[in-house]
C-alpha cells in the first residue's frame, strides 16, 4: 500500500507546477465525525508574484461557477477605463480569503473610520477597454499598511491538490500582485461578505 501511495504522489506532482509553499499537516475531525489531515498554508514562505497591476477601482461579481473580480485602471486624462484585469477566483479561494481577513478586518475598518476614509462603491463597467487580461487564482493573500494595500494571487492546479491528498508537498503558480488602496481592499471584502451565502462550501474547506 505504501509503495502504491508513493507512486501516486510521484504521478501527480510534476515539474512546472509552480513555487513551493510550506504547509503544516494536523489531524482534525470533520462535521461528519471523520478524521482527516488538515493542511495549513504558510504564505510567508511563498514567492511574491513577479507581475504587478495597479488598480484604481474594483467590481466583484459572484456567478454560478466562480467569483470574478474586475480590477481597473482609469485613463490618466478624461473619463473611461484604460485597462481591466479580471481575476477568476474559485469559491473555495473566496471563502478562504474571507476567513484569512477575519483577524485584521476590525483593525482595517478602525483605521478607515479614524481618518474618515470612504469605502468606494463597486465599479460600474459601461464599456470594456481594449486592454483586458483574464487570470485564474484559488489562493488570495492580503496585506495593508495605512492607506496602501496589496493582494497576492496564486493558483494551485488540480494535480497538486490530488498529490497533497496523498501526502505530497504544495506548489502554486505565483499569478499576480495587485496594488490598491486599503479602501478598495475593504470594498472587495464587503462585497464578498454580502454574497457569502452564495459561495457554496467545498469539502476541501475542511482540509485546507
Amino acid at each position: 500500500m505504501s509503495r502504491r501511495k508513493n507512486e501516486l504522489v510521484q504521478r501527480f506532482v510534476r515539474k512546472g507546477e509552480g513555487v513551493h509553499i510550506a504547509t503544516l499537516r494536523a489531524a482534525v475531525t470533520n462535521s461528519a465525525g471523520v478524521s482527516k489531515d488538515a493542511v495549513s498554508i504558510d504564505l510567508s514562505s511563498a514567492q511574491v508574484p513577479d507581475r504587478r497591476y495597479a488598480a484604481d477601482a474594483v467590481r466583484v461579481e459572484v456567478g454560478e461557477d466562480m467569483v470574478r473580480i474586475f480590477f481597473a485602471q482609469r485613463k490618466p486624462p478624461g473619463d473611461g477605463l484604460q485597462s481591466i484585469l479580471l481575476i477568476r477566483v474559485s469559491f473555495l479561494g473566496a471563502r478562504q480569503f474571507l476567513r484569512s481577513m477575519e483577524p485584521i478586518v476590525g483593525q482595517v475598518k478602525g483605521y478607515l473610520a479614524k481618518f474618515h476614509i470612504r469605502i468606494p462603491p463597486q465599479l460600474d463597467i459601461k464599456e470594456t477597454p481594449n486592454q483586458t487580461v483574464t487570470l485564474d487564482a484559488n489562493i488570495v493573500a492580503a496585506g495593508f499598511s495605512a492607506r496602501e494595500a496589496c493582494l497576492d494571487f496564486y493558483h494551485v492546479s488540480p494535480y497538486v491538490i490530488l498529490g497533497m491528498r496523498s501526502g505530497a508537498d504544495m506548489y502554486a503558480d505565483a499569478v499576480v500582485r495587485v496594488i490598491l488602496t486599503t479602501s478598495i481592499l475593504m470594498s472587495i471584502y464587503d462585497a464578498l461578505v454580502a454574497e457569502k451565502a452564495s459561495l457554496p462550501a467545498d469539502e476541501m474547506e475542511e482540509q485546507l
